[in-house]
């Protein structure tokens, strides 16, 4: 029968060589590890100044999307919608006229008749900076926005800014299209 049996080095140069490989790393290793943190630092800190970038641009998809629908809405169901933008708190809300609307805008507003009549407040950093109608352009107060079965005259163009990037959107209000562009940030 044969055995193998296996054997250990005990002289000191076996002692030296598992000593040396346990004390830790080599230079190149330590190396490959900066490499490695500085190609992922250099993919990633871009990316971190698109955050407040995309908090914008979400707001400014979300109040499209509402003026788009309000726009469908007042033609389909005859009735008649405000968006109220309250510029000084930098927030804007939704009622529908009750009972259904006649063709005029008249008192009996109510603000519970859909999911998109939440009201709206812009978290710190974005601004509602204006509102512009075919009454003019108003920078502090509250403005209203009336959205008719039949098109009203004129556009509507809001402009949303953080601290270092704006976005308007225009509305048609012949066809509600909703257009979003990137502006300057001044008034």
């Amino acid at each position: 029968m044969w055995m193998q049996i296996s054997t250990r080095e005990t002289s000191s140069a076996g002692f030296v060589r598992r000593a040396r490989s346990e004390r830790g790393f080599t230079l190149i290793e330590l190396s490959l590890v900066l490499v490695i943190i500085g190609v992922l630092l250099t993919l990633t800190v871009p990316r971190l100044g698109l955050l407040a970038e995309s908090r914008l641009e979400a707001a400014a998809s979300k109040l499209a999307a509402t003026l788009s629908y309000l726009h469908e809405e007042a033609a389909l169901r005859g009735r008649i919608y405000r968006v109220r933008f309250d510029l000084d708190r930098e927030s804007w809300t939704v009622d529908a006229q009750a009972p259904y609307a006649d063709g005029e805008i008249a008192d009996g507003f109510v603000s519970t008749w859909d999911p998109f009549a939440e009201p709206t407040q812009y978290e710190d950093g974005l601004d509602l900076r204006f509102v512009s109608t075919a009454n003019g352009r108003s920078t502090v107060g509250t403005t209203d926005v009336y959205f008719l079965p039949e098109a009203g005259p004129g556009g509507i163009t809001v402009r949303l800014a953080d601290d270092d990037r704006a976005v308007e959107l225009e509305l048609d209000t012949v066809t509600g299209y909703v257009r979003t562009k990137r502006v300057g940030d001044t008034l």
